[in-house]
This record gives structure tokens, C-alpha cells and sequence, in this order.
């Protein structure tokens, strides 16, 4: 199984926003390379950390729904993931390079460091089906 952040927002259920970096497009879609990807990771811990700073136990452990913006981030870490197979990357190598990029990032709360913790574990991308997923023609 690879990993990735949406697995740990599913398990820990979260990640959030503070900008740890401003790479020129969000869309992980619209990257080339695996390296393009890392600003991207980068940006979506720092995202995930901001929200998951501010968020209660109850909503951690699905008690309480997920706030508007931690669905949101979900969905980006989602289209993530979903790049990482397409381009066919180390999903290990991309993890451990978020987890370099982010390793300044500090939480206010218990919940945020317990988040950090398992980004600096290298669980930042992952799938279920390590599989390629085809891609269209036209598509990359």
C-alpha cells in the first residue's frame, strides 16, 4: 500500500493551511514530474496543518463531519495521490522530500503534532492500489 496524507486525514483525518511554500499551480494535474509534485506536498501539509491545528478530537475520530475546508484538502490530497500513480513516482522518495520541505512546520495543538508526527514518518502520498491508472489519450 503507498502511502499519502488523505490516508493519514482518513486514519488521524487531516492535514491543513499555512502556505508552507507558493509553487506556481495547486493542480497536481499539471505538473510533468515527480520533482513538480513535491511543492505541491508541500504546500498541502502545511494546508492540512493549519486546519488540523483548529480541529477537535470529536471530528478526528469521525464523531463530529469534517469541516468544508478539511473535505477540500482531502480532495486535493486525493488528486495528489492520483498524479503520483499517473506519473509512475517513488511514492517513498516524494514523501521523504515533503517531509525534508516541511520539517520547520510547527503545531499549536496536540492533534497538529500527532499530524506531524506521521508526515515526518515519510505518510504524506499513498494509494490503496499501487497499480498505474491508465491514462487517456491526450492525457499526462
Amino acid at each position: 500500500m503507498i502511502r499519502r496524507l488523505s490516508v493519514m486525514a482518513a486514519a488521524v483525518l487531516m492535514l491543513a493551511a499555512a502556505g508552507a511554500c507558493s509553487p506556481e499551480t495547486l493542480e497536481p494535474q499539471a505538473v510533468e514530474t515527480c520533482d513538480g509534485l513535491v511543492p505541491i506536498g508541500e504546500r498541502l501539509v502545511g494546508d492540512y496543518l493549519t486546519v488540523v491545528d483548529g480541529l477537535s478530537l470529536a471530528v478526528l475520530t469521525g464523531e463530529e463531519p469534517a469541516p468544508p475546508d478539511l473535505v477540500a484538502l482531502n480532495e486535493r490530497g486525493a488528486e495528489l495521490d492520483r498524479r503520483i500513480v499517473r506519473l509512475g513516482c517513488d511514492v517513498d522518495l516524494l514523501n521523504a522530500n515533503i517531509a525534508a520541505k516541511t520539517a520547520d512546520l510547527e503545531a499549536v495543538t496536540p492533534v497538529g503534532e500527532a499530524f506531524l508526527d506521521i508526515v515526518r514518518g515519510g505518510v504524506v502520498g499513498s494509494l490503496p492500489d499501487p497499480e498505474p491508472v491508465p491514462v487517456s489519450e491526450g492525457e499526462s
